[in-house]
């Protein structure tokens, strides 16, 4: 785990939809504002100080997106793992977090197709179990949007639901 400089400022660092972010600096802070179904997945080694946040919007890879494999759960996981071994992560060491998965939509839209948000959480739960990648915690599900930030000096996550007090993974 690497020490923050304590002369500089975090840098608030926002991951976009069907987006992923690297980092190995201690005072970067990887946001994410507004997840509904959508996935936040945070995956850290604390020992070499490098951490992932994806905001995986698809479970699974189709349609076209391909070119993008940080959009889909299916691809995300692998893409960003590789990723972070490039960057010197012992991949033994590597965990996860898991944010977001919100039924948002009314009870219609609902009925009409299936929850994506329900999708997205068993999506990324299957491709890190096949992964071997443990889940440290997970803050999933309900029917409220999430904020989250990941804290890239000691793999902290702070989570809150819309109308809710910060919450810490």
């Amino acid at each position: 785990m690497k020490e923050p400089r304590k002369d500089e400022q975090p840098s608030i660092i926002h991951v976009p939809m069907g987006q992923s972010y690297l980092s190995n600096e201690a005072n970067d802070v990887l946001a994410i504002f507004g997840l509904g179904s959508c996935i936040g997945l945070v995956l850290y080694e604390p020992y070499a100080g490098i951490g992932s946040l994806c905001h995986i919007v698809l479970p699974n890879m189709h349609n076209g997106f391909e070119d993008n494999p940080a959009r889909a759960a299916d691809s995300c996981v692998p893409f960003s793992l590789d990723k972070m071994i490039k960057a010197g992560a012992n991949p033994k060491y590597i965990w996860g977090k898991i944010v977001g998965g919100a039924a948002i939509l009314s009870e219609r839209e609902l009925s009409i197709g299936s929850a994506i948000g329900t999708q997205n959480i068993h999506s990324v739960k299957k491709a890190l179990d096949i992964a071997g990648v443990k889940v440290m915690g997970e803050e999933v599900g309900g029917r409220l949007s999430r904020k989250l930030w990941f804290y890239v000096a000691d793999g902290r996550v702070e989570v809150r639901r819309l109308g809710k007090p910060v919450e810490t993974l």
